[in-house]
């Protein structure tokens, strides 16, 4: 009894820190589930969130994309249409 009470804290244990480590390297649930949908979110954070400035590894896959110029741009006429969208409704 007391070895499966102790397996059973273990396990929520072990799942409850996983549960933080995916917090700091996910921008969401759903980016765990495959390397291109954890690419295609962080684009998705980095096209409508504000620029990060923390050193997670959620951050740091957001700020890759501002290291190109080009994205950067893309972004920016992302948004405008966007706003210019809302604008014509």
């Amino acid at each position: 009894m007391l070895k499966t009470l102790t397996e059973r804290r273990r396990k929520i244990f072990d799942y409850i820190c996983n549960q933080i480590e995916q917090m700091n390297e996910f921008t969401t649930d759903y980016a765990v589930s495959h390397p291109e949908e954890d690419i295609a979110e962080s684009w998705t954070y980095f096209v409508f969130s504000k620029k990060p400035t923390g050193d997670w590894i959620v951050d740091q896959k957001i700020l890759f994309f501002y290291e190109y110029p080009e994205l950067i741009r893309l972004r920016s006429e992302n948004l405008s249409n966007l706003l210019q969208m809302t604008e014509e409704f």
